[in-house]
């Protein structure tokens, strides 16, 4: 199938999709149709055509309405609650692509999470280690409003934003330290320390984001050196097997006790995850060493092309072929070897013919186990976010400023 083909029966999908109630009444973003504007932003890019700036405030005018109904329930988050429809929001609205001026409405979000940092602070030192990195995880806490915050302006609450990324730090520091200190351990029990490498949920996430911190504040050495820590850390759970195309586990005690040799490729956990994250901490604490490691974990992941040994069963961003094909295209962009180009090539072949079900949606159906699919929309687990990575594909990449959203610009 084409590209373009397939991108029209997306379209044509999303453009009813107010009209369907299985899926208007989540508006979040990775996981709803809050995404779907930045679709259409791109397919405004690629068919120059203003009929889909009006399709994106026929989208935020509807958020609008839902939000403003009291019967209707939206979190804080920026998986799926309001950091994330203001990530969406403060993208478009830089762009200048909105009718109507959002500032207003921005402002309100920023409100209301910079409250739910007050909150945070105030509670979290009384909450054991487990229960904080359950608090500052990036898709479901204050890590993805960090990440938000940044974006926008400061004002009076830089105070707040500056105490808030002091406390995450702390946390990741001593989360490294707890990491460091079974590393020999050889029980494995729900009660001893494990360490997330995953970017939706862990270390690489933390990096990705304190680099992003650093950019803007590059005073602050302490940061530096929580980003040191932390790609380190990740670093010490890397497969002693040389022979193995598995360098990472997802979640782990020690590599004493780690499951390597079923971890997919892709976006949520896996290789090329790590690779990407200890490339940005190399970049950030210009640490060479790491920038290097993380080129040959990157090499590694070419010698998973087939579907089975990349673990890979649908076309989704979070962890399917599209996410898979696009870190091989970000490798390229960095190191500018053609073998990563043609691993892009083959897994958007390999998206494209997995986004084809019959009775899917616009042909895509998530993966959920043997034999077990279900329709998905969002952007990182569903039909959006296969869109807009194959918009991505036919606009040469020209506008991959949406790479931002999933931490990978």
């Amino acid at each position: 199938m084409k590209l373009d083909t397939k991108i029209n029966e997306i379209e044509s999908f999303l453009e009813k999709i107010l009209k369907e109630s299985s899926f208007k009444n989540d508006i979040s973003l990775f996981t709803g149709i809050g995404g779907a504007p930045i679709f259409f932003f791109l397919l405004y890019k690629y068919k120059n055509d203003e009929y889909y700036l009006n399709k994106i405030d026929e989208f935020i005018e509807y958020f609008f309405e839902f939000l403003n109904d009291n019967d209707n329930q939206i979190g804080l988050t920026y998986c799926d609650g309001l950091c994330g429809i203001g990530q969406m929001l403060n993208f478009l609205h830089k762009r200048k692509v909105l009718q109507s001026d959002p500032a207003e409405a921005l402002e309100a979000i920023d409100d209301i999470l910079y409250n739910n940092i007050d909150y945070f602070l105030s509670v979290v030192e009384e909450l054991p280690h487990e229960k904080k990195v359950e608090q500052i995880d990036f898709l479901h806490g204050a890590f993805g409003i960090a990440y938000y915050l940044l974006s926008r302006p400061k004002n009076d609450n830089e105070f707040k934003l500056l105490s808030l990324f002091d406390k995450l730090a702390e946390i990741v520091e001593h989360g490294c330290s707890l990491a460091s200190s079974v590393k020999h351990e050889l029980e494995i029990n729900d009660f001893i320390h494990k360490t997330n490498l995953g970017l939706a949920h862990g270390n690489i996430s933390y990096i990705l984001i304190l680099a992003e911190f650093l950019k803007i504040y590059p005073e602050k050495t302490h940061i530096k050196n929580t980003i040191k820590l932390s790609a380190y850390t990740v670093l010490s759970f890397k497969n002693e097997n040389e022979n193995s195309n598995y360098n990472f586990p997802g979640i782990a005690i020690n590599r004493i006790t780690a499951i390597y040799d079923n971890i997919h490729l892709g976006w949520c956990y896996g290789d090329q995850t790590v690779s990407f994250g200890l490339y940005k901490a190399g970049i950030a604490i210009n640490d060479n060493f790491l920038v290097e490691e993380a080129q040959k974990i990157a090499l590694s992941t070419l010698n998973r092309q087939e579907l089975s040994a990349a673990h890979v069963f649908d076309s989704e961003f979070c962890h399917g072929a599209s996410s898979v094909a696009y870190f091989h295209w970000k490798w390229y962009t960095i190191t500018k070897n053609e073998s990563f180009l043609s691993a892009y090539h083959h897994f958007l072949e390999q998206a494209l013919k997995l986004c084809n079900f019959q009775e899917g949606i616009a042909g895509f159906k998530k993966y959920e186990g043997p034999n077990k699919y279900r329709n998905a929309i969002g952007m990182l687990d569903g039909l959006i976010g296969v869109g807009i990575f194959l918009l991505d594909a036919q606009l040469n990449h020209r506008e991959s400023d949406w790479e931002s959203f999933f931490l990978l610009n």
